[in-house]
């Protein structure tokens, strides 16, 4: 299983009744930590929907299987200093507007929902 596809969306179900949608490794059950640093200080603290924070998530989760179908490593090129250059950035946007009935099996299959929920 590739790491993009090791991921999933799941409910994070407070003692107190909220919502919290995070972007879990199914292997570990650990949440993406950068994701989930992104949902809490930059989209749940404009008191956005959780339907609201599962799309930015689901949105980032195909952005993740994007770069590594195209053999991008973003965390290194973070790491590094080295984002992508104008042809880079063009070659990305134009990945990110596939069509999803022309896209290889499996490329870009992230659906709606919740995969699963835990309570915590």
């Amino acid at each position: 299983m590739s790491a993009s596809q090791s991921l999933e969306v799941r409910n994070l179900v407070f003692s107190f009744g909220e919502r919290f949608p995070a972007l879990i490794d199914r292997e570990t059950g650990i949440p993406d930590f950068d994701v989930t640093l992104y949902v809490l200080t930059q989209l749940r603290a404009r008191n956005l929907s959780s339907s609201t924070l599962t799309a930015a998530i689901r949105s980032v989760m195909f952005g993740y299987q994007v770069l590594e179908h195209m053999g991008i490593d973003f965390q290194e090129r973070i790491d590094n200093g080295k984002l992508f250059d104008l042809g880079g950035a063009r070659s990305l946007s134009g990945q990110l507007l596939v069509d999803s009935k022309k896209a290889p099996t499996g490329f870009g299959q992230i659906g709606y929902g919740i995969d699963s929920e835990a309570r915590i």
